[in-house]
């Protein structure tokens, strides 16, 4: 009963600090949209969202 106790709060535990959602910089020239695949190149044109979707 024990093992199964530690299991499941370690598990918990890295489903926890496995999910963070955060805003990463644009690498500009080599990343692209995930929709058309077009290469971001230009600072004014580009944004990021982030949501609960991955």
């Amino acid at each position: 009963m024990k093992t199964l106790k530690h299991i499941s709060i370690l598990t918990l535990l890295l489903l926890m600090l496995g999910c963070n959602a955060s805003p990463q910089p644009i690498d500009y020239g080599s990343d692209g949209c995930s929709y058309c695949k077009m290469t971001i190149v230009d600072k004014t044109h580009a944004a990021e969202i982030v949501n609960q979707k991955k």
